[in-house]
């Protein structure tokens, strides 16, 4: 995935403007960003809440994912 290697500037406008925007990685970058300038280095700041719902998204998907084989694997025995 060539936006996680480039930082935002380097990037092809196309990448900067419709890629780059829906990747987990702008929001890890901008809250590394913020933090180092501390022009938003609360821990509820936006760019932290977004990895947080990120994160706890995936780990729902995860385990429903794991429970919808453990049924079809019941349902076929």
């Amino acid at each position: 995935m060539a936006v996680i290697t480039f930082i935002p500037q380097m990037l092809s406008p196309f990448y900067h403007n419709y890629v780059y925007d829906i990747t987990p990685i702008r929001f890890a970058y901008d809250l590394i960003l913020n933090q180092m300038y501390i022009t938003d280095a609360s821990i509820t700041g936006s760019s932290m809440l977004s990895l947080l719902y990120i994160g706890i998204a995936s780990i729902i998907v995860m385990y429903a994912s794991t429970l919808i084989k453990k049924r079809k694997a019941d349902s076929l025995a």
